[in-house]
């Protein structure tokens, strides 16, 4: 007498299941502990432990405990500095996505030209930072490079921003556009009659980090 062979499919008890009443491999089945197969698909079996967690962590006290949890996780030293490098990788990665869609990540100051990222800025160039930031309901930068990259092309040119180095912006707040460029030529002027053109610091630090505008002081001798 020959032994019936075992079937090699299965038909998922579930009438929703995405499948549709079609036969499946027994190995799209979870074991039932018993040496044989759950009647319901992984799928299926997966959906609704799904949304039995998403209930069951809507409870009023399952939530005041993984609260308490998790701040007690945060407070250990090592994933306290996890996330703060995680926070920051991603604070200056919004930076500079903000600054491309402005034009780059360079000053665009005339004889300035900084391109160093850490003293980089948004400008708004109409001098309505403050009255923008409280559009926005937040004073933190992550706001305002979050409302770039999402806001519309029309209303980006509105708000005429640039991007600018932090001396840069912080000049034009006492004078025109025209005297800090004046103001850089001068000082870029006396640099070169103090210390020649082949001067390693000017070579070096030229588009870089401001070293032949006003922002820094002439090298010492």
């Amino acid at each position: 007498m020959t032994t019936p062979k075992a079937a090699s499919t299965k038909i998922c008890s579930n009438p929703e299941c995405v499948h549709k009443g079609v036969a499946q491999p027994l190995g799209e089945f979870h074991n039932d502990g018993c040496g044989g197969k759950h009647a319901q698909c992984k799928a299926c079996r997966n959906e609704r432990n799904r949304e039995h967690m998403r209930k069951y962590n809507q409870r009023p006290a399952v939530k005041e405990r993984n609260r308490k949890y998790s701040r007690k996780y945060r407070q250990h030293p090592e994933i306290k500095e996890r996330i703060r490098q995680r926070m920051r990788k991603w604070r200056q990665q919004l930076k500079r996505a903000a600054m491309e869609r402005l034009g780059g990540c360079r000053c665009i100051t005339p004889g300035c030209g900084c391109v160093e990222f850490a003293w980089l800025t948004i400008s708004h160039e109409n001098n309505d930072g403050a009255e923008h930031k409280r559009l926005l309901g937040s004073r933190v930068s992550v706001s305002m490079h979050q409302w770039i990259l999402k806001t519309t092309d029309a209303k980006l040119k509105k708000a005429n921003l640039a991007v600018r180095c932090f001396m840069c912006n912080d000049a034009l707040q006492h004078c025109t556009e025209a005297e800090l460029e004046a103001a850089i030529a001068r000082n870029n002027a006396r640099i070169a009659e103090r210390f020649g053109s082949d001067t390693p610091q000017l070579e070096a630090t030229e588009g870089k980090n401001c070293s032949k505008s006003i922002h820094q002081a002439p090298p010492k001798i």
